[in-house]
């Protein structure tokens, strides 16, 4: 698919789209996926190329941090090297503290956002008799919709 029929197809309606024959919708869903596809290798790519290129200048910049922005120039390119922090919290400790804060007279949810979950493969897993006992806490909601397209073989 060319830039000009890309760039023209998405100016097109949807309605108007819908009126295109299932081969050809099939057609062109299968090239965009596949232009998708490799459009996601080549950032990556890319990226590497980038860390390749910059990355221990922008290491040697922040100095002793992990997490942090720095710039710099590349000839006429500026470069914003940036590496951010995420946080993620141990559960196992998280648990024996909200038990000390509970065992002080004070409530856990004050200081932390306690959830609870329940993976699906453990649910399947249970027999009928616990199942029940959690149905009321289940919630089913629907997913985004898709719809995949293939072609038949032809027949002879």
């Amino acid at each position: 698919m060319s830039r000009y029929a890309m760039e023209e197809l998405i100016g097109t309606p949807a309605k108007e789209l819908a009126e295109y024959s299932g081969e050809t919708l099939y057609r062109l869903r299968t090239e965009a996926s596949i232009m998708l596809a490799a459009a996601k290798v080549l950032v990556s790519h890319l990226d590497y190329a980038l860390e390749a290129k910059y990355g221990r200048r922008a290491k040697a910049l922040r100095r002793w941090k992990e997490a942090d922005s720095v710039s710099f120039e590349d000839g006429a390119v500026d470069v914003h090297a940036s590496v951010s922090e995420r946080v993620e919290w141990r559960q196992d400790a998280l648990t024996k503290i909200a038990r000390r804060i509970a065992e002080a007279g004070c409530d856990p949810a004050d200081f932390l956002d306690i959830t609870y979950c329940v993976s699906e493969d453990k649910y399947n897993a249970w027999p009928q008799s616990l199942r029940r006992s959690f149905e009321q806490a289940r919630i089913r909601k629907p997913g985004k919709p898709s719809i995949r397209l293939s072609l038949r073989e032809a027949r002879s």
